[in-house]
């Protein structure tokens, strides 16, 4: 018996582009109730990019973080409301609410903060180097939520490069990455999907 022909639902689209001036929108991220969403904005001219908040029932872009010179690579916590995102490209904010006063962390080398799925502590792309430890770099590293301080690092193990972590949102020991095994330079053309059970010992495997 065939199966039924999956239901496919017509886009709308928010914006119609080009925009004046000329932008590009990417890495978007939505919150909990569906009517805002955070998008990475880089003009078509050149330049950093921004986190701009897109509201959906008017489509009106405002500046997030206009105090921050670079802003990217957002992340928004469906339980707490928080906003996780890049600064200085390499550095890690928290902000409560769009609006409210951000943190920004002084650990230098933390790319892609990932909530856990409670916000209890972030996940990382880390490249933070630690006085007398030798890990791979990248590797996938936790912080501390408030301070931004390591709570553990190379979740992947040591045979690994760990990057760009996703944390699974119902089963938080669950956490996929964009790794390739230790040995060549780590190589973003050439790297694959691995999910690490944290909970487990056994070695993280190929998805």
């Amino acid at each position: 018996m065939a199966s039924a022909s999956p239901i496919l639902i017509t886009p709308k689209f928010v914006f119609t582009y080009p925009l004046t001036p000329n932008v590009s929108d990417y890495r978007c991220v939505v919150n909990a109730d569906g009517t805002s969403v955070i998008v990475e904005r880089a003009a078509s001219s050149g330049g950093e990019a921004q986190l701009y908040l897109v509201d959906l029932a008017s489509a009106t872009a405002t500046s997030l973080l206009p105090a921050l010179e670079v802003t990217t690579r957002p992340d928004w916590c469906w339980q707490t409301g928080e906003i996780a995102f890049n600064y200085m490209r390499q550095k890690v904010g928290v902000l409560p609410r769009p609006g409210e006063r951000h943190a920004l962390f002084d650990m230098i080398g933390m790319d892609y903060p990932a909530w856990f799925p409670k916000g209890e502590k972030l996940a990382t792309e880390s490249y933070a180097r630690v006085p007398r430890i030798d890990l791979p770099q990248p590797n996938t590293t936790t912080i501390d939520r408030s301070t931004g301080a390591i709570i553990a690092m190379a979740l992947e193990g040591t045979n690994l490069y760990g990057g760009m972590p996703s944390v699974n949102p119902v089963n938080s020991n669950l956490i996929a990455f964009a790794g390739q095994p230790v040995g060549t330079p780590y190589d973003e053309d050439r790297n694959y999907i691995w999910v690490k059970d944290t909970s487990s010992a056994r070695p993280a495997i190929p998805l």
